[in-house]
Order: structure tokens, then sequence, then C-alpha cells
């Protein structure tokens, strides 16, 4: 119902259109490139938060809140679910409410520092010319200090091949970062900026050249060591980006 916020970028396409209209393949949320993943997270907890306070208010404000004021067992049964429900939804709405102030704080730094690298990003496009959103995220690490996290997905021919998430579908890449930082496999600890900023190229790489490195992984299947081979493209962009000022 508005304006896409990046519509001068696609003037070929209507500035109304959603996800290039075809929205059984493509999603597009906000319109923009580098999202905080835990953000969109609190948010959805605290849809469900809401709905399952809904819930239970509505069961109350009809039967009451002992078991003897219900009709049957099962009446009772959803209510005390429901209860449940509520508990886990604020449980959820607490701690994505503390991460998304962790990852924005990540996302800000990283725009603040390396301007060129964030533009690069948020603007960045697969081989086929299509956006791909990256998804940041503070998740702990049990032996890194961040991570790529996304799989393939091939069209029906096999033809093309895309980055994906399960949570936030095709054309979308999830960056992870953990909140303390400790000894790389390089033997340094590196800043929380260089951890963002190697993640960002190893992600660089592999959206530009998502059909090559796809073969290049399923070829090194049994080795795959998640970027850090020495003939490794998307680790070799990582340690780039990793030691560099900027772009």
């Amino acid at each position: 119902m508005n304006i896409d916020p990046l519509a001068e970028d696609y003037s070929s396409v209507s500035p109304y259109v959603y996800g290039l209209n075809n929205p059984l393949f493509f999603i597009d949320p906000d319109g923009r490139k580098i999202r905080n993943a835990d953000e969109e997270r609190k948010q959805k907890a605290e849809q469900e938060l809401k709905r399952n306070q809904n819930v239970v208010a509505s069961a109350e404000s009809k039967y009451g809140t002992e078991k003897g004021d219900f009709k049957n067992k099962a009446q009772y049964k959803r209510y005390k679910q429901a209860k449940r429900n509520v508990n886990k939804s604020e449980r959820a709405v607490k701690k994505y409410t503390a991460r998304a102030k962790e990852t924005q704080a990540k996302i800000d730094e990283f725009k603040k520092n390396a301007p060129k690298m964030f533009a690069a990003m948020d603007n960045i496009q697969n081989e086929f010319g299509e956006e791909v959103d990256i998804m940041m995220s503070t998740e702990s690490l049990s032996d890194n200090n961040g991570q790529n996290a996304f799989s393939y997905t091939e069209d029906p021919d096999n033809t093309e091949v895309r980055v994906s998430t399960p949570e936030f579908g095709i054309n979308t890449l999830g960056i992870q970062i953990d909140p303390v930082m400790e000894k790389s496999y390089r033997g340094t600890v590196p800043t929380t900026l260089e951890a963002v900023k190697h993640e960002m190229g190893h992600a660089n790489y592999t959206i530009q050249n998502t059909q090559a490195y796809h073969r290049y992984y399923l070829e090194n299947l049994k080795n795959f060591k998640a970027g850090h081979r020495k003939d490794d493209k998307s680790g070799k962009r990582a340690e780039e980006w990793e030691t560099k000022k900027d772009l």
C-alpha cells in the first residue's frame, strides 16, 4: 500500500510492486537489505504474546480462572495451554528485545566505520540481478565469533541456485555474531567490527558468485571448512574485508 523505499534503484519496476510481482518466490518485507533479524523476531514474539493474552482474557471473561468454572476438561486444558503460551511469548519478547539492541549496535557500527562496505551489502544483488537481504543477528556460537547461516535453493530444473534461510525465505542470508569475541582460527581476538566485516566478506562473495560457490561446496562437501580452505575464495574475501578499514 506504500511506495518501495528503494524504488529509485529499480526504475523498470513499478514502485508499488511487491517481490518483483512474484510473491510465491520472493519476499521483501521492507524493501531494504541489511535487516535486524532479532528486531523482526521481537516483533513476531510481541504479536504472538498479544494473541495469547487475548485468548486468556477471553476465556477468563467467559468462564473464569478455576477448573470448575469451565464446561469441560478440554476447555480448561486449552486455557492452561494459552497461559503457558503467554509465559513463553513473554520470555521470547524479553530475549529478542535485548538481542535486537545488540544487533542494531553492530549494524550501526558497521555503517559508521565501514560505510562503503555497508553500502555494498545494503544494495547487494545476486547473479540474476535480484536483491538479497542480509539478516543480522546476535547468537551464542560455541566455537565461532561469527558465521554465515544459509542454505542453497535450486529452481525446479536445477539450472539456477539462490541462497535462502528457513525463517526468512529465498534470497536471504543470515549473519550471526557472537556477543563475546574469542581467539579466532588466525590466533588473534578480533573486535566485533572486524568479525562483522569478516562475515560480510563471506556473504559478499557467496551472493555475487552463488552458482560457482555452490558447485565448489558440492565438490568439496566431505572436506568443507566453512570458508577457510586455502582455495576458498569466500574465505579470502572475508579476510580481506576484516583487515581493511573500508573498501
